[in-house]
């Protein structure tokens, strides 16, 4: 009988204690935005928001410039709270790593090119800025 009386608070406080990562310091759990990503390539380090992961290229965006970096030229990435990916080289990610990169990103389904060209108005830019190498 006692037992029956500890077993029930032990369970009830085991169920009350959170287990795993919470989404309230993860950006993209928390609001629109998406993850904050460290992108390098041979010429050129660009830290700012993941807006797309899109199949050949990511676009980027710091407070100035929007990026296009196309994957062929990146030689490493580091993502806010996950960690770095390696593309195996120059190569563009696996499936697996496009995918958790687009669910990272502000827009997951890919960008409307309506909604580009008005980002690039408020950047006064008239196409994102290509990383070559």
């Amino acid at each position: 009988m006692r037992t029956r009386f500890l077993t029930i608070p032990l369970a009830l406080g085991a169920l009350a204690c959170p287990i795993g990562a919470s989404v309230g310091g993860f950006t993209p759990a928390t609001g629109p935005a998406g993850i904050t990503v460290v992108v390098r390539s041979d010429s050129v380090t660009v830290g700012g928001e993941l807006l797309e992961a899109a199949d050949t290229a990511m676009l980027v965006v710091d407070n100035q410039t929007v990026w296009l970096i196309p994957y062929r030229v990146v030689r490493g990435a580091r993502f806010e709270k996950r960690g770095s990916l390696s593309f195996g080289g120059r190569r563009a990610p696996d499936r697996s790593q496009l995918a958790e990169m687009r669910l990272l990103s502000r827009f997951p389904q890919g960008l409307a090119p309506e909604l580009l060209q008005r980002l690039l108005q408020a950047h006064q830019q008239r196409e994102p800025a290509v990383v070559r190498r």
